[in-house]
């Protein structure tokens, strides 16, 4: 059982590592060949080629660490959307959010408990 979650602790370590890896070489390599700035463009592309590193976890864990990923994702991009004052500070809103987000889950603890 511990030789178990030593490897399944291996595998997700190495995919998180290798994701954050491949986005940082990729996006170092392209400054260095190209010499041209990083635009929206080139962060997809290297997006997509970090995403290979999935391969190494299983598809139910892959599915997991997204959605543990996704909040600080968010949070991440309503604070640089903040700093260039594309958004406004909503009043309220982050209860507001919190009251969407639990009763999300009420509903699915009452009606769709095989997936929780």
């Amino acid at each position: 059982m511990v030789g178990g979650a030593a490897k399944a602790c291996t595998r997700s370590t190495l995919m998180l590592s290798g994701m954050v890896g491949l986005s940082k070489v990729g996006l170092c390599l392209w400054l260095r060949t190209t010499g041209v700035s990083i635009r929206g463009w080139t962060i997809l592309f290297v997006s997509c080629i970090s995403v290979l590193s999935t391969l190494v976890e299983s598809q139910t864990k892959v599915g997991e660490m997204s959605l543990y990923i996704l909040p600080r994702f968010l949070d991440a991009m309503w604070n640089f959307l903040k700093r260039r004052r594309l958004v406004i500070e909503v009043p309220g809103g982050r209860t507001l959010l919190f009251s969407t987000a639990m009763s999300v889950m009420a509903y699915c603890h009452e009606h769709e408990v095989k997936n929780i």
